[in-house]
């Protein structure tokens, strides 16, 4: 490239300062401008996609659980249930029977025997540790 007298000339010129700005310079706003908007518009989408699948998660987590507890006292009620209406005696006849383990035994010991039975041996092991036996 072969440099001229005509372009050190243009160098040391200064050039004359527009009222307004170039349509260079006006449409190179006008493209940052845009492009701000677009990424801004993008940002927002995505932030609100990210808003709703964060939402439908929580939604499917408490539905989980609802289905859980369901199938729980579902399960709960059917079993109760059927325990009524497959027992062979009446409830009265069963309310006693029970009541008997606790009471008379029914070829069981009565509760209140073991606790005192437990509780006397218990002291024993406690004299024996204590050296006092």
């Amino acid at each position: 490239m072969k440099i001229t007298n005509r372009d050190f000339k243009l160098f040391g010129k200064k050039k004359k300062k527009q009222p307004f700005p170039s349509l260079e310079a006006l449409k190179l706003v006008s493209f940052v401008t845009g492009t701000a908007l677009a990424v801004n518009k993008a940002l927002r989408e995505k932030l609100k996609n990210q808003q709703l699948a964060l939402h439908k998660k929580k939604q499917d987590q408490s539905e989980e659980i609802a289905i859980i507890l369901a199938g729980f006292v579902g399960g709960l009620l059917a079993g109760s249930i059927s325990a009524l209406l497959l027992t062979p005696e009446s409830g009265q006849d069963l309310r006693k029977r029970i009541a008997g383990y606790f009471e008379n035994g029914h070829g069981h010991t009565p509760v209140k025997n073991v606790t005192k039975k437990a509780k006397k041996q218990a002291a024993n092991a406690e004299k024996k540790i204590n050296g006092n036996s």
